[in-house]
């Protein structure tokens, strides 16, 4: 599965808490264990941890958990910080093409995104037509900061009700 998928999604902790001491875990290459060269050396720690023996393919390495040196952990950095770099340089010459052929990425200007507060919009709403400022409807709904919680007051256009 994609390394750009989230752990979560890719179901590495699962995987990790399945694997048991002497098991051997074999991947194709490095890059599939993270996104990152931090992500793939916490999960090749948590590997390690639990004495499981690490086979990567496209790397021609076995770390094996009683025979970690400096040497190798060297070559998972190495290894790491390469893959990542290539992810990097193939997703900006993916992004370099198709703005040369005049495709826009992004949002179009104008949308909304999806907010942390949009499970709260009813609540917010109703809190902020009693008054309450947006630090306090923060305190209250346990989420977010005052800035982002004005701007999103802003953007979904939520207003005070005037008794006139």
């Amino acid at each position: 599965m994609s390394s750009r998928k989230s752990d979560e999604d890719r179901k590495i902790k699962e995987l990790i808490n399945l694997l048991e001491e002497n098991d051997i875990l074999i991947v194709t290459e490095l890059s599939r264990i993270g996104r990152s060269v931090i992500n793939v050396i916490d999960i090749v720690n948590s590997i390690v941890e639990k004495k499981v023996n690490l086979h990567i393919i496209k790397e021609n390495m076995i770390i094996e958990p009683n025979n970690i040196n400096p040497f190798t952990t060297f070559q998972i950095n190495i290894f790491a910080s390469f893959a990542q770099l290539e992810r990097d340089l193939i997703s900006l010459r993916t992004k370099e093409a198709l703005k040369d052929q005049g495709i826009k990425l992004g949002r179009k200007k104008g949308s909304l995104g999806k907010s942390i507060y949009d499970p709260f919009k009813e609540r917010i709403q109703e809190l902020y037509e009693l008054g309450l400022s947006p630090t306090k409807i923060i305190k209250h709904i346990g989420v977010g900061i005052q800035q982002s919680l004005s701007n999103y007051l802003l953007s979904r256009n939520i207003t005070k009700k005037l008794d006139i």
